[in-house]
Parts: C-alpha cells; sequence; structure tokens
C-alpha cells in the first residue's frame, strides 16, 4: 500500500540441476527410443531376410520337388513301356502261332478256290473266300490288339471302356488261355466306363489274367472270373482265379516292387508292383486276398465316368 517494490535473490543452482535432470533424462529416453527403434528395424530387417531366404528355399524346394516327380513320372511311364514290351515278348511264340495258322489257312483256301474256280465250282469259291475273310478279320483283331497294347500312352485321363479293355487284354491272352485250358467268365454290366486310360488299363487286365494263368499251372480246375458293379461313385471290378491263392504271409507284400513267388527267372516281380501304380493314377485303389471259395482275388476301385460328368454337371 505504501508504493514499495521487494524483490528477493535466489541462487539458480537448485534450478540448473532441475533443468540438468530434465535434459539428462529427456536424452536418455531419447537415446533408449533411439536404440529400441533401431533394435525393431534391425529385428524386421533380419526377419525380412529370414522371409526371403524360406521363400527362395521354399521356391528352390519346390522346383527340384517338381523335377524329381517329372524324373519319377517318366520313370513310371518308361518302366511301364518297358514292362508291355516284356509281356509281348512272353507272349511272341502264341502270337506268331495265332498268326501263321491263318495264315496257312488262308493260302491252303485260295489254293483250293483256285482248283475250283477252274472247275466251275463258283459255290465252293465263295465258300473258301468267305473262310478268307474271317480269318483275315480274325488276324486284324489281332494286329489291333497288339497296337494298342505297345504304343506308348500319354499319362492324360479320361473315360475308358472296362468291357474293351477286357476283350483286348483276353484277345492277347487267348493262345495261353487256350493251352492251359482256363474257363474264363465275364459278368460286367454293358458299357461300364470309368476313368482312366485305354492302355493302361488293358495292361492291369493283361498282368492279372497272365498272373492267374501261371497261378493255377498245378490246379486241377483253372478258372477265372472277372465281375463287375457299378455302386454310386464307385465302379468296382475283381478278377478271381481258382489256384491255390496266396500265403496268409504274403498278403502284405504282393504289390511291393521286386516281390515274387516265382521261380528264379520266371518275374522280376514287378507286374502287381506296376497294376498298382496305374490305379493310383486312375484315383482308384486296388487290394489283394483270398477269396472264400479258395484261390486269389483282386478287387479295383475306380473312379466311374458317368459320376465324374454327373459332379461337372
Amino acid at each position: 500500500d505504501a508504493g514499495w517494490t521487494v524483490l528477493i535473490l535466489s541462487s539458480t543452482t537448485p534450478v540448473a540441476r532441475q533443468v540438468f535432470a530434465a535434459l539428462a533424462f529427456a536424452a536418455i529416453t531419447l537415446t533408449a527410443l533411439l536404440l529400441a527403434a533401431a533394435n525393431i528395424h534391425l529385428r524386421r530387417r533380419r526377419l525380412n531376410e529370414r522371409l526371403q531366404m524360406q521363400e527362395s528355399a521354399k521356391a528352390e524346394l519346390e522346383r527340384r520337388v517338381a523335377e524329381r516327380t517329372e524324373e519319377l513320372v517318366r520313370a513310371q511311364s518308361e518302366l511301364i513301356q518297358a514292362s508291355k514290351l516284356a509281356a509281348l515278348g512272353q507272349m511272341s511264340a502264341g502270337l506268331s502261332h495265332e498268326l501263321n495258322q491263318p495264315l496257312a489257312a488262308i493260302r491252303s483256301y485260295s489254293d483250293n478256290a483256285r482248283v475250283f474256280l477252274e472247275r466251275g465250282r463258283t459255290d465252293i469259291v465263295g465258300s473258301n473266300l468267305s473262310a478268307i475273310g474271317e480269318l483275315t478279320s480274325r488276324m486284324a483283331r489281332i494286329i489291333r490288339h497288339l497296337r494298342t497294347y505297345a504304343r506308348k500312352e500319354p499319362t492324360t485321363m479320361g473315360p475308358t471302356s472296362v468291357n474293351r479293355a477286357i476283350d483286348d487284354a483276353i484277345g492277347l491272352l487267348q493262345r495261353r488261355i487256350d493251352e492251359a485250358e482256363v474257363d474264363v467268365t465275364i459278368d460286367l454290366p454293358r458299357d461300364l466306363t470309368v476313368i482312366g486310360g485305354e492302355v493302361r488299363l488293358q495292361q492291369v487286365f493283361v498282368n492279372l489274367i497272365g498272373n492267374a494263368i501261371d497261378a493255377m499251372g498245378a490246379s486241377p480246375r483253372r478258372a477265372i472270373r472277372i465281375s463287375g458293379r457299378d455302386i454310386e461313385d464307385r465302379a468296382i471290378l475283381t478278377v478271381t482265379d481258382s489256384g491255390p491263392g496266396i500265403a496268409p504271409e504274403n498278403l502284405a507284400s504282393v504289390f511291393d516292387p521286386f516281390f515274387t513267388t516265382k521261380d528264379v527267372g520266371a518275374g522280376l516281380g514287378l507286374g502287381l508292383s506296376i497294376i498298382y501304380g496305374i490305379i493310383k493314377q486312375f484315383g482308384g485303389s486296388i487290394t489283394a486276398r483270398n477269396a472264400p471259395g479258395g484261390g486269389a482275388e483282386f478287387e479295383i476301385v475306380l473312379v466311374p465316368a458317368t459320376a465324374t460328368l454327373e459332379s461337372a454337371a
């Protein structure tokens, strides 16, 4: 009230200390944040590098797997082709007889036809010509079976006739069937079609029927029954023989490569292994067992073409 001004002087040391402490704390905090940010950045960079390395390694692995898969598919295809050629080699004697026999008959019929034509017996000439036509048709069927079986089929799949594959397989093995006096019974629906390949499916039945003929060599009764049925999304085929069957201890090994119960030199043990691979290619399965009435029985489960078409629709 008297108009005085009072000035109080105080030392700045405490304030300076507080300011220094605050600056030091801020510097330490900023340094810690910078170090944390640098650490996070470094970890992210290392993580990105690791992810890039993993992606690179994954791509390299996928490339190698693709190469190995292609090599395996190629090797399997070559093995299948080699197996077919080996089977043709085994059948060559019988096929030669199958072709030589009608050739000899054709020559005989033609010679007779010339003689009867000179005598004016046109009725007999016509009969001989008809017989020659039937024999040439028979030879054409045999050659068609051989040409189909021997060709190298691509691995693509599509609707395949089971009936035709079985007919062609029996046509190739007819000589062995007749010599072994085997009774073959076929019980299939008309036009049973599955997803597969014509040549490979034919090879499946050539091997199964051929194995059955070999197995029944010492059996008093020799019979093979091939049956099939179409159940919803499955086509089930069975090949049963009247042989001695499969020993229980061998049931788990019959599809293993190089497993065979035949004598040395009678087989390499690759037939059933190749069949197993072919059926797997078709998206199906095959099992071996002993039939209730005796003999070996192979059951094949395939995808019917009708089920695939309905799914696509």
